[in-house]
């Protein structure tokens, strides 16, 4: 029982393949540039921020290494993307180093929004992980000179055991570790990351004010709160400003270094080698730190009269962006709920009821009420790799909405009449364009390699004011006449310039500025550029829009961002000394060298797809114990995938492979499957354990069918089924060949506090034809069902959730022990159609159902782990849950007073495991309700993704 325990886990755990989507558009033509020690792969659009990268990979690596005291001896792959609407890097050094950088100029209240410049931020970033991760020294050194680096093994989970003890050890390091010192290092090699930005101080600052301070474990788990995912960026980089500040950046390598010699999860005896301190009590520390920090910024910012404002009782969680239409008497807000995800809502202000009540993806840069309806943006998930935003309308007449543009990217936007200005991205190039009622467009402004952001609309509709920054890091503030382009620049400064709006009269531009580490209200006369400080918060200001007599703004807190107000009247008019610069903008053109000694070529997949490492395993056949050898890997593109296996029998001297070949260098998508296996079927006919060997051999296409959330799978099968042994049952021997299509749906939605899966339906449809042609040794077909439908119940959006889940198994082939569908016993991977409260697999038949009627609700929200140990848990939930089903044949027709039915409760827990795995745990209890129905408690782990 332990044995299958530990398999199941392993099989969820690591069960999702590696290489499950692409990684380039397989239309994209792709460049190389090798350098010393990289090689840079990008498509030809992005030539010249390549050949930035070229350069720039190297100066950081050898920076690094001043302080690491290590380099990796391989060659580190970087591949440029650009098609994601937000800034992101993905770094592996299984099976070999290799960074992913989608570029494109983050958002101004992302936690990069205040680069100097996003590229090298974000380099810097991934290549520090890149040398943590890479780093071996004593038994690691060994077993890689032997071994490699072994990619996690998807396909195979008996080699989990041997990959844990052979991968690079910092691998397993917590997340807080990894991304607190890239987080930290990216500030402290380019001069500003996230931990220098007044929005990241201010959340700080606030944190250490409201009493908001997470402990260590809270960083070994994905919070729900505020700042979400960030959370182990933010708070571990905290931890390593300190160990760096109080005992020296080389502290932090001999950390790195002694944890490349030490076992996995065995942390804490580093820390106290060095510190004589486990990393929990250096935590405190880092904490104890920080207060003090910003208990002296605070009383600093306090020796000045704090401007007044007011919240507004709202009660949503984060509110991310907003919109006034004080004649209309409605407040508009987009904003993001653990329990509902991120949501569109319109608020009455006499009442503040709900007007409306969207859910939308997140999320929109700005919002704008019409008296017809709202403008909004919100992404487009094409693929994990591929997410775009795009520009929507919900109508209040018809309560509909409808998309308005298709791939503009959609960065923000404002109205002028019956046009729409907006900036769009391209990636890292960023323009303005103006679309007209009947989606007739006209580019009114463009300047390659700058990021655009802050539009805003004079009153009379004539002008433009937005912000353009360059690559290092400076802000202008420009005047742009839509109809002829004219453009000027209002003035120039390396201080934080944003949020622009005209005043009434046009003789003034109010913006948002961080002259003192805190977002301020500011204004400029644009006759006499003298600026006047208007407000002095201790918070910031964020958003700021002119409605009436007041101004409505963003106000940051320590737990999201709320809805504050303040009267004109209240504003300052301190006259202030502003850095007013006129700064010449630089071009991503004049950061490269202009005789760069880098050569380009086409790309060739050989530089990254031979194989890197080989990783033993043990299986068993039914003589004993197998033993194998396997490796795998994918090109850097993606484009061409293999797993590769060879297993000998101990004692039956039987030699076994599995070998599987994906190919997505063009659509359809190809995949070639060989492999043979022996095979175990538990208390088959209910009684009997059966073993036969499985030679296989497929070739299947993913069809690019255009279906939202559906993907489209035919092929070939060829089996030959054979056993081991003579048994006392009918069993099958010979050829099951087929043609086969597969389609999968999959529109479910979960939430960050919700009990499991809580909305949405999927379903899963194989059909295998069994053919003559194809020397098939049975005939007919076999067709199998999967489908799940879940609601959530009106009392409490998205925690009371009813599941209704229906199995179909409908086969006419010939009938054998194998080929028919077996009932019965708990779920788990193995079991096509489990019903609980009857033994294992304990009926038979060519027909089969099974459905499951759910009702599941938390029971309560946990989210904390035990100090710096690899486990973290989350949220405990429990159903109540009824079972139904039958197996019928063509002499045993189906008879609804013979169905099998159960009722059962079962106890979820998901977790976090080593620092990285989601899992859930699941405990049960069950009775069979008919005269087969037994009293049965089981135990199941579940994927947790």
């Amino acid at each position: 029982m332990l044995k299958r325990i530990f398999f199941i886990i392993f099989l969820l755990t690591f069960s999702k393949n590696l290489f499950a989507f692409k990684i380039v558009d397989p239309k994209d033509r792709f460049k190389t540039i090798e350098t010393q020690n990289f090689y840079i792969h990008y498509p030809d659009r992005l030539k010249d921020i390549a050949i930035y990268i070229s350069e720039k990979s190297e100066f950081y690596r050898e920076q690094i290494q001043k302080y690491i005291k290590y380099a990796p001896s391989e060659k580190t792959q970087i591949v440029i993307l650009d098609y994601s609407d937000f800034l992101d890097g993905l770094t592996t050094v299984l099976p070999e180093n290799r960074i992913y950088l989608n570029l494109t100029p983050p958002h101004f209240k992302s936690t990069l929004g205040e680069f100097i410049n996003y590229i090298d931020t974000v380099l810097a970033h991934e290549y520090l992980h890149v040398v943590v991760m890479d780093a071996n020294a004593g038994h690691s050194k060994i077993l890689r000179k032997i071994f490699g680096k072994p990619a996690i093994p998807f396909e195979n989970p008996s080699a989990i055991p041997f990959f844990i003890f052979i991968a690079p050890p910092n691998v397993f390091l917590p997340k807080w570790w990894h991304e607190g010192f890239a987080t930290y290092g990216e500030g402290f090699f380019t001069g500003k990351g996230r931990l220098n930005s007044t929005l990241i101080k201010s959340y700080l600052r606030l944190s250490v004010k409201e009493g908001n301070l997470p402990k260590i474990d809270e960083l070994n788990g994905d919070s729900y709160k505020f700042p979400k995912g960030n959370t182990p960026y933010l708070w571990g980089g905290v931890f390593f400003e300190y160990v760096a500040k109080k005992y020296g950046f080389d502290k932090i390598s001999d950390l790195i270094d002694e944890h490349a010699s030490n076992l996995p999860y065995i942390i804490n005896r580093v820390p106290i080698r060095h510190f004589g301190s486990d990393y929990s009590a250096l935590y405190e520390k880092a904490i104890n730190d920080l207060i003090r920090e910003k208990k002296e910024e605070i009383e600093g910012l306090m020796r000045q009269t704090i401007t007044t404002s007011q919240s507004l009782k709202l009660i949503y969680d984060e509110i991310e962006s907003f919109d006034v239409d004080l004649k209309a008497g409605i407040l508009a807000v987009d904003t993001y709920s653990p329990h509902m995800g991120h949501r569109l809502i319109g608020i009455n202000l006499s009442d503040y009821k709900e007007i409306f009540n969207i859910e939308k993806t997140s999320f929109s840069e700005n919002i704008k009420l019409t008296d017809k309806g709202v403008y909004f943006t919100q992404l487009i998930f094409k693929s994990p790799s591929n997410i775009k935003q795009d520009l929507f309308f919900y109508e209040f007449k018809n309560k509909k909405i409808s998309r308005l543009t298709f791939n503009k990217r959609v960065k923000e936007f404002v109205l002028n009449n019956e046009k729409i200005i907006l900036i769009s991205k391209d990636g890292p190039h960023e323009k303005i364009i103006e679309i007209d009622k009947d989606r007739s467009e006209r580019e009114i402004f463009s300047e390659k390699g700058f990021s655009l952001s802050h539009i805003s609309l004079s009153p009379d509709g004539k002008s433009l004011l937005f912000i353009a920054k360059d690559l290092e890091g400076h802000y202008f503030l420009n005047l742009l006449e839509v109809e002829n382009k004219k453009l000027s620049t209002i003035f120039s400064s390396s201080l934080v310039i944003a949020y622009p709006f005209f005043s009434q009269n046009l003789n003034d531009i109010y913006f948002v500025s961080n002259l003192d580490d805190v977002f301020n209200l500011y204004k400029i006369n644009l006759n006499s550029k003298n600026i006047k400080k208007l407000t002095h918060l201790l918070d910031g200001m964020l958003n700021p829009k002119a409605v009436g007599d007041f101004i409505y703004f963003l106000s940051p807190t320590s737990s999201g961002y709320t809805l504050s107000y303040l009267k004109v009247n209240d504003l300052l008019e301190n006259e202030i000394s502003f850095p007013l610069q006129n700064l010449p903008p630089k071009r991503l053109e004049e950061l490269i060298a202009k005789d760069s000694p880098f050569i380009e070529q086409e790309y060739s997949p050989l530089s990254s797809i031979y194989p890197k490492f080989f990783l033993p395993f043990f299986l068993s056949d039914p003589e004993g114990g197998v033993f194998g050898i396997l490796t795998a890997n994918q090109d850097v593109l993606g484009r061409h995938t293999y797993y590769a296996e060879i297993d000998l029998g101990l004692e039956s001297n039987n030699l076994y492979h599995r070998f599987k070949y994906i190919n997505e260098s063009f659509e359809p998508t190809l995949m070639l499957q060989s492999y043979s296996y022996p095979i175990f079927y538990s208390k088959i006919n209910g009684s009997y354990d059966f073993w036969e060997r499985e030679d296989g051999l497929s070739l299947s296409s993913s069809l690019p069918i255009r279906i939202k959330k559906t993907k489209v799978i035919a092929g070939i099968e060829l089996l030959k089924k054979s056993s081991f042994y003579r048994y006392r049952f009918d069993y099958f021997e010979g050829n099951k060949n087929s043609l086969f299509l597969e389609i999968n749906y999959n529109d479910t939605k979960k939430y960050p506090l919700s009990p499991g899966t809580a909305k949405g339906a999927s379903f899963s449809l194989k059909h295998n034809q069994y053919l003559d042609a194809l020397n098939s040794h049975i005939k007919g077909y076999e067709t199998v069902l999967s489908s799940s439908f879940l609601t959530p119940l009106f009392l409490e959006p998205n925690k009371k959730i009813l599941g209704f889940y229906l199995n179909l198994g409908l086969s006419n082939e010939t009938r054998t022990a194998q080929n028919a569908f077996q009932i019965g016993g708990p779920p788990d991977p193995l079991n096509r159609f489990p019903l609980r409260g009857y033994g294992q697999r304990f009926s038979q038949g060519s027909y089969v159902t099974t459905a499951t009627l759910e009702y599941k609700e938390p029971l309560t929200y946990l989210y904390k782990g035990f100090g710096t140990k690899p486990l973290f848990l989350e949220k405990l939930y429990g159903s109540v849950f009824i079972d139904a089903g039958e197996v019928w044949d063509k002499d045993r027709s189906f008879k609804l007073d013979e169905l099998k039915s159960a009722i059962g409760l079962e106890l979820k827990l998901d977790i976090t495991l080593g620092y990285w795995a989601k899992l859930t745990p699941a405990l049960g209890i069950t009775k069979g309700l008919t005269g087969d129905g037994i009293w049965q408690v089981y135990f199941n782990v579940y994927q947790n993704f």
